[in-house]
């Protein structure tokens, strides 16, 4: 596998009545484990910067932080920064989380 086809972009949200019962985490396990048998090396995603919960989770499994885009999106007339973070998917990082 080369070029730009060992890594792999994530997108997830949920409404509020879902938030903080472990679904994303329980979504992140699944796709991430379907990333690393799929042969996927590279993770990234993108998070609002005042979305701590969201940058919190993706910390605590193993994501990190590589930049930001500042001024990222409007919303409600206000700028928001948005959080570049990446992870470098391998079979030890995965059955450690496990």
């Amino acid at each position: 596998m080369g070029g730009l086809t060992r890594s792999g972009h994530l997108g997830m949200g949920f409404i509020p009545g879902f938030r903080g019962q472990g679904l994303g985490r329980n979504l992140l396990d699944a796709t991430m484990a379907d990333a690393l048998s799929g042969g996927l090396e590279r993770i990234e995603l993108e998070a609002f910067a005042p979305n701590h919960p969201a940058i919190n989770l993706y910390e605590n499994t193993g994501f990190q932080e590589e930049g930001r885009k500042q001024r990222g999106r409007l919303i409600d007339c206000k700028y928001e920064d948005s959080v570049t973070m990446s992870h470098r998917t391998t079979k030890a990082a995965l059955s450690s989380r496990q």
